[in-house]
């Protein structure tokens, strides 16, 4: 997650893991295989997290806001390298973490609908269009697109696409919730 798939050996992973490097071969046949296990993993430990974020929001709004906060903090420790080098040294594995990304924007897009019903997004937005307008955002940042990051980090593209995205599909009720959120986290950035 730190330097890329091609910078990371299996010599090194067997290090840090403090085992030798027969044991991880013993475990993992080859680097695809290991590569595919982590994701996998980490794919469904995302998923938990993200299901724990919508039970503990009193509201689809709050719990989008959750959301964002926990993967703008992921965003950190991911490092642009690895999804590029995933897209071109494994185009199958590539193709797994594409029907995550498609997925996880199917749930965002349940989330805005089910806000519709709450009354905190509009209920005359177009969700599928507003959805799709982000995720080509974040795949052009994901696919390390020097014209998408040349200027900005991920961190601050995202937070200002998914602000901007929320803003405008959200309710005057809605708004003020976002606005809200917004005042805290600067609050809390000073402090």
């Amino acid at each position: 997650m730190q330097v890329g798939v091609s910078s990371t050996t299996m010599d090194n992973i067997a290090r840090s893991c403090g085992i030798s490097k027969r044991t991880l071969y013993e475990l993992f046949p080859d680097k695809l295989t290991l590569l595919t296990e982590a994701m996998r993993f980490s794919i469904g430990k995302q998923r938990e997290k993200l299901n724990e974020l919508i039970e503990k929001s009193d509201n689809t709004l709050n719990a989008l806001l959750s959301i964002y906060s926990h993967i703008r903090d992921q965003v950190s420790h991911t490092a642009q390298v690895m999804i590029d080098d995933i897209r071109r040294l494994y185009p199958s594995l590539y193709q797994e973490y594409l029907n995550e990304h498609f997925q996880n924007n199917r749930n965002f897009a349940q989330i805005l609908r089910e806000g519709q019903k709450q009354g905190f997004i509009r209920k005359n937005a177009d969700i599928d269009v507003a959805i799709s307008g982000f995720s080509i955002i974040m795949l052009n940042i994901k696919r390390n697109n020097p014209i998408a990051i040349s200027q900005f980090n991920t961190k601050q593209i995202l937070d200002e696409t998914f602000i901007t995205l929320i803003r405008g599909l959200a309710s005057q009720e809605g708004i003020q919730i976002i606005d809200k959120f917004l005042e805290e986290r600067e609050t809390t950035k000073t402090e």
